[in-house]
């Protein structure tokens, strides 16, 4: 008898501790928008702060979800105040994949601000969680801001070896025109680096092929000039 009592309450503490409150139902809302309507998700994000919510779960949720729809929105991040919030809960709290979206914008915060050195610590924190967790998108995502990072900075191997990476990525995805992005990049980087011509015409052409066959007229131009 008294094994059985001892084994109810030990499963009944397992029980406890695997369960996780919901989030608030608003927060709920804003991230099944957030993928196919970003500007109804940061409308509804907008009547709300942090001081809205009491459980600290709602709270990071919101600081995440909030910097998010900033960024969707194509806001500017002027403060890392409201990200580290969810940066800081999830690094203790979180599971891997909350832990790779905190930290991915919390690089965007930097990068809008133009700290090049803390945007790619955090770009390099946030790509192994992605990759581990095996979310593509936020991996794609990670990279191409990574390999812009590097290229901006003339550290073309680093750039070279990650748009390399991405066209496997982006293929994957289905993204043609990212993938004729990464040729045209890997192009350039080739002309930069060295002056490789035949290795830069090589990715010109490839990346030609794709913008006359899918006619991406925007990206045909920036090949062509190149």
């Amino acid at each position: 008898m008294r094994k059985n009592a001892i084994y109810i309450l030990i499963l009944s503490f397992v029980l406890f501790g695997c369960y996780q409150r919901p989030l608030h139902p608003m927060l709920q809302k804003a991230e099944r928008l957030m993928q196919s309507r970003p500007d109804s998700a940061l409308t509804i994000l907008g009547r709300y702060t942090t001081r809205s919510f009491s459980d600290s779960a709602d709270i990071a949720a919101y600081a995440l979800l909030r910097t998010q729809a900033d960024d969707k929105n194509y806001i500017d991040h002027t403060s890392d105040s409201l990200i580290k919030i969810a940066v800081h809960y999830y690094d203790r709290h979180g599971s891997k994949l909350e832990q790779a979206q905190a930290h991915y914008y919390w690089g965007r915060t930097f990068q809008d601000r133009g700290d090049d050195v803390h945007t790619a610590e955090q770009y390099l924190v946030a790509s192994p969680l992605a990759e581990r967790e095996k979310d593509i998108t936020l991996q794609c995502k990670v990279k191409n801001n990574l390999a812009y990072l590097f290229w901006s900075n003339n550290m073309y191997t680093e750039a070279d070896s990650i748009f390399k990476q991405l066209i496997h990525i982006e293929t994957r995805l289905h993204d043609i025109e990212g993938v004729a992005i990464c040729y045209n990049m890997l192009g350039n980087i080739a002309m930069a680096n060295g002056k490789q011509l035949v290795k830069a015409e090589k990715y010109e052409r490839k990346a030609l092929k794709i913008t006359t066959s899918y006619n991406y007229t925007k990206i045909k131009r920036s090949v062509l000039s190149s």
